[in-house]
């Protein structure tokens, strides 16, 4: 449950007919205060990579608008966690991931195997 901030509630006094605040004071809500305070860190970090391909993080996007001129409508991102390669791909429907996927680990191929693939099982 929540409520309004006190700059809200006061703007009201003017857009609602019949409503009459008397006492503008303002106020500290020890509930949002609260709230908002955290004891401890939810998790550790995870940790970084220590060597090129040992950790790489991939994203879907899409659909994006305006559609490319070759009809692309996704993107597909890969990167590496230790060197901070990024590498693109284009896709023209969502199912070409997998295709696009391979792809990148073809272009990789000679600079060594992808240990760890990490992707946020996003529904795009």
């Amino acid at each position: 449950m929540g409520h309004c901030n006190i700059n809200d509630v006061l703007k009201l006094e003017h857009v609602v007919d019949g409503m009459q605040i008397t006492n503008k004071v303002e106020f500290n809500c020890d509930v949002c205060t609260f709230g908002k305070m955290t004891q401890f860190r939810s998790r550790e970090p995870d940790a970084r990579a220590s060597a090129p391909l040992e950790l790489v993080h991939t994203d879907l996007a899409g659909p994006i608008t305006p559609t490319g001129r070759d009809g692309f409508r996704y993107a597909i991102s890969f990167i590496d966690d230790y060197s901070g390669l990024i590498c693109v791909y284009f896709l023209k429907h969502k199912n070409d991931a997998v295709a696009a996927t391979k792809r990148f680990l073809a272009d990789v191929a000679p600079y060594g195997t992808v240990k760890r693939l990490r992707s946020d099982n996003g529904t795009e």
